[in-house]
């Protein structure tokens, strides 16, 4: 965060709290959730975002208003798609009419294909589908690893055998993968927070972090985000000790009263939330925020981006927990 003024300005009191609707003239910070741990992904091709938080799945146009949401505790959404499964069908959230596809076939739920069988039926499948996708971490199938495809219109789900080796779980933040046999649909890109290089999935993954623990390198990674949305805070105010030096009653960190700025289409959104300040004259204040945008080359099509905002206490400071939409208004 960029730190304007470390002391207390007279005007911290008079700004809205995050939570509060923030406006400008043509602009608005709203909360659409009081969950922050959300998955947000843009679909260039149609022209919207898909967010997953808690077990709630939401579908929000250009504009960032909600065309669609499905409420299910037992549903699978393979990463970057657009189709997210329960134990019996599909739902295409490309669709403009969403509506719940049935399963055309379900084939070795029972396990009762041996090796051979089932492989030159995969062949097959796979061959003649336009959409396959790879699935894993999910007990919707007898915690069975199951395969998607859609051929002519019409779903088949295809349950891999206990012995299969070849699925790629472990790499699941690039999307689950199977060896020799490429996924087939329409890659939906994550949004970045280009201040802390976060992308946003669940996990605030990093490029650095998947290179230095995973070896994994995203596509979101060869593409230019907005580097002119950054969050500066204006100043802040310390309110009590949050933590203390081991076994003394030294502080080394206080919660804060912060002020936070952002500008985008050339007004200045202002607005204040908690933060944390740690002990030492170069450390920055924490406030906890992340401002995620889609990649620069789809703003002409949309303005909306999004405020993460997760205070890592139940401290006053978060109750403006959740996911905000940033978009133009009017």
């Amino acid at each position: 965060m960029n730190v304007l003024s470390t002391f207390k300005e007279s005007g911290l009191k008079d700004l809205p709290s995050l939570k509060d609707d923030v406006r400008s003239r043509n602009y608005e910070i709203k909360r659409i959730s009081k969950e922050a741990y959300a998955n947000i992904t843009y679909d260039p091709v149609g022209n919207y975002f898909l967010i997953i938080d808690n077990f709630t799945i939401r579908k929000l146009d250009a504009a960032g208003n909600e065309v669609f949401q499905l409420e299910n505790s037992q549903m699978y959404l393979p990463r970057f798609t657009s189709y997210v499964f329960d134990s019996t069908g599909v739902y295409d959230f490309s669709s403009q009419k969403i509506e719940k596809q049935l399963f055309n076939r379900v084939l070795n739920l029972d396990q009762s294909l041996d090796k051979e069988e089932w492989q030159k039926t995969f062949d097959d499948l796979y061959q003649h589908a336009d959409v396959v996708l790879f699935g894993g971490y999910t007990d919707l199938y007898h915690e069975d690893d199951p395969i998607f495809l859609r051929i002519n219109g019409e779903w088949v789900l295809l349950i891999t055998t206990p012995q299969e080796t070849r699925l790629q779980e472990i790499e699941y933040r690039a999307g689950i993968r199977f060896e020799g046999y490429p996924a087939k649909h329409n890659h939906l890109s994550l949004l970045k927070d280009t201040q802390t290089q976060a992308y946003s999935d669940f996990e605030g993954t990093s490029d650095r972090y998947l290179q230095t623990y995973q070896d994994i390198t995203l596509k979101e990674k060869q593409v230019a985000y907005p580097t002119d949305r950054n969050i500066k805070i204006l100043s802040y105010e310390k309110q009590r000790v949050y933590s203390e030096l081991a076994y003394t009653p030294i502080p080394i960190a206080w919660t804060c009263e912060v002020g936070n700025s952002l500008t985008i289409g050339g007004e200045e959104l202002k607005f204040r939330c908690g933060g944390i300040k740690k002990l030492g004259l170069f450390n920055d204040v924490d406030t906890f925020l992340r401002w995620y945008s889609v990649p620069r080359e789809f703003l002409p099509r949309t303005h909306v981006s999004f405020l993460k905002y997760s205070f890592p206490s139940n401290e006053q400071a978060s109750e403006n927990n959740g996911l905000y939409l940033v978009r133009k208004v009017g």
